[in-house]
């Protein structure tokens, strides 16, 4: 599992809970981090994420980027840790930050190119016997040897329900709006899954307890008396593979990505 975010806390406070419940289930677990923070790698290794690959971007500047290198550095990760769920923010960032929003349409674009590479090096068959014809994609011999027996990738968006966004503001534990814009909250009938997270919101807490720097943000994330976003976290399928997925009212919510 790759985890693709921003900014340290920004995995935590979206899907602490999975990251651990997959973690004890001895799922693999790696981090991207746009920007540095000590902080994060004491919360990661409780969580038991495996590796950070911090990105050393200053908070706020993403979209100071040239185009399509944040894409290519990602590419290269997806290319080197070949997971088979990559998960990030869904487009608006939650919070409408900059940073997350950049990175999501960055991380998805990456995606992308990484499930067609794995299509195109299985159905050529690629090997070191059978190499690809130019020397400049010689990679592809050891992309296709970690990926031989790579099941279909899937790319989720970790999002708020809009009645849960709607719960916490009216109970006045989030402000109406956050950068300017209200919060983006994705609709309920396009959650494509639930995970099940009671079991590991102790853990979740203690590593939100860990951002020192991030007090006020983890106070009132913990005051929820109904612990919406510790008991339960939503995501959006957002690819398989190289084929879009949508969400309609009639289709099945998953409980397991």
């Amino acid at each position: 599992m790759l985890l693709v975010f921003a900014h340290p806390d920004d995995e935590l406070f979206a899907c602490g809970g999975t990251i651990a419940k997959y973690a004890r289930n001895g799922w693999e677990i790696d981090l991207i981090c746009a920007t540095r923070q000590k902080e994060l790698e004491s919360a990661a290794k409780l969580l038991g994420i495996r590796t950070i690959h911090f990105l050393n971007y200053k908070d706020g500047t993403l979209k100071e980027d040239r185009p399509g290198d944040l894409e290519d550095t990602l590419d290269k990760y997806l290319r080197t840790l070949a997971p088979s769920i990559v998960i990030t923010f869904e487009p608006g960032g939650i919070s409408n930050h900059p940073d997350h929003i950049r990175l999501t349409r960055a991380a998805t674009y990456a995606f992308q190119k990484y499930a067609k590479t794995i299509t195109h090096v299985q159905a050529i068959g690629i090997s070191p016997d059978r190499p690809p014809r130019h020397p400049r994609d010689a990679w592809q011999i050891e992309f296709a040897e970690v990926t031989f027996d790579q099941t279909t990738p899937k790319l989720y968006y970790v999002c708020i329900p809009k009645s849960v966004g709607d719960y916490l503001i009216k109970a006045k534990l989030y402000p109406p709006e956050i950068l300017g814009k209200p919060w983006s909250t994705t609709p309920d009938k396009f959650i494509t899954t639930v995970i099940d997270t009671h079991l590991f919101q102790k853990k979740k807490e203690a590593a939100l307890n860990l951002h020192k720097t991030q007090e006020e943000d983890v106070k009132r994330f913990l005051a929820d008396p109904g612990k919406a976003l510790l008991a339960r976290e939503f995501f959006i399928l957002r690819m398989q593979g190289e084929q879009e997925v949508f969400m309609g009212k009639s289709d099945r919510v998953s409980d397991r990505l």
